[in-house]
């Protein structure tokens, strides 16, 4: 096992999108997602990758936020899908350890449910369901009716902090939600795919911020038709619900593993 460098992220999006097709994993982040997410990594310190003579067998990714008082580390790993579970262990084993020494209050772990059972024997708990909710193109959309006092803005004509402003507010109160800086929400975006709802006074009031995903690898028929949002199974505002509301339905179920340190 060795340290991972930035040449890998390839041959990463590569076997996260082979855990795709075998339905271990949602979606495998494409070039744009990952140059955010990815920005300021340190890969020496926060990678490992396992690797033999045909190429990368599994790799490990700790990742990092920070609020005014806690560290939130997400171990992100992945193995050959033809591979053991015990190359998957030692990953997660090493990313939750690196956590912990590093200084995180909070270590998580996200696999598909009812894949995982063993994380509950390396400390772990499950905490959280997270949903990606689905709705396909094929019926009707809801009809779009405009609200008395907003308009709406496309991304040309707002400040880039006036998207990363109404993005924290929006999501302050929400489950693990930390602030996102300018460079990692704007990075990579789709300006075209972007709306913000303001109100009389220019005030932000809603924004969106939508992506097309596409995958080298994707024996589905395309284009698949499909638009897809994350959300917490557990939400205190009923997010669940609102979407369903609007025609999507729960598509793939991800359960959220935390160890917390003192």
């Amino acid at each position: 096992m060795r340290p991972g460098h930035v040449e890998d992220l390839p041959a990463v999006v590569r076997l996260w999108e082979r855990e795709v097709l075998a339905g271990r994993r949602d979606s495998a982040p494409h070039g744009r997602f990952m140059q955010r997410i990815l920005s300021g990594f340190d890969w020496e310190a926060c990678s490992r990758v396992e690797e033999d003579a045909t190429g990368m067998r599994g790799v490990a990714l700790v990742l990092r936020r920070h609020t005014e008082d806690t560290t939130v580390a997400r171990v992100e790993a992945a193995v050959a899908v033809d591979d053991d579970d015990e190359l998957l262990r030692t990953l997660i084993a090493w990313g939750v350890g690196l956590s912990r020494a590093a200084g995180a209050q909070v270590v998580q772990v996200w696999r598909v449910r009812g894949t995982a059972e063993w994380l509950g024997d390396t400390g772990l708990t499950p905490v959280r369901p997270w949903w990606r909710m689905d709705r396909s193109f094929d019926g009707p959309l809801p009809a779009v009716v405009p609200v008395d006092g907003y308009r709406l803005l496309e991304s040309a004509s707002v400040p880039p902090a006036a998207w990363v402003d109404t993005f924290n507010g929006s999501f302050a109160d929400h489950w693990r939600h930390t602030d996102r800086a300018v460079e990692e929400l704007r990075l990579g975006r789709w300006p075209e795919l972007e709306l913000m709802a303001a109100d009389s006074a220019g005030k932000p009031a809603a924004i969106t911020l939508c992506e097309i995903e596409k995958y080298e690898v994707d024996l589905r028929p395309q284009p698949v038709g499909l638009v897809g949002s994350y959300v917490d199974g557990k939400n205190e505002h009923r997010a669940p619900d609102l979407y369903s509301d609007l025609g999507f339905e729960v598509t793939f179920d991800t359960t959220v593993w935390e160890a917390t340190f003192p």
